[in-house]
């Protein structure tokens, strides 16, 4: 998640892959009337992995846009210099 994070910036695209990579993770997730699985997997990425520990240890700063009728919610990433030189991938 951290090597794609860095790759793209873009917490929407991270959701998607990650769902991706780990398809058993969204059958553990509990259907909810107003909002689907994959968007609930999203806000979990967004809370744990970018508000609690990136964003709260210093590594990128994330800004979410406005909400949009179709679901999506564009959620920009700046990441910081902390990032790159903690976290260093050579692939």
């Amino acid at each position: 998640m951290l090597w794609r994070i860095q790759k793209h910036r873009s917490l929407n695209q991270l959701g998607k892959e990650t769902a991706t990579a780990f398809p058993d993770i969204l059958a553990q997730i509990p259907q909810s009337q107003y909002t689907t699985v994959e968007r609930t997997f999203c806000h979990i990425i967004e809370t744990r992995f970018i508000e609690r520990f990136l964003q709260y240890w210093g590594f990128l700063k994330a800004s979410p846009g406005r909400y949009s009728p179709e679901g999506e919610t564009s959620y920009s990433v700046e990441l910081q210099h902390m990032l790159a030189h903690t976290f260093v991938f050579e692939v």
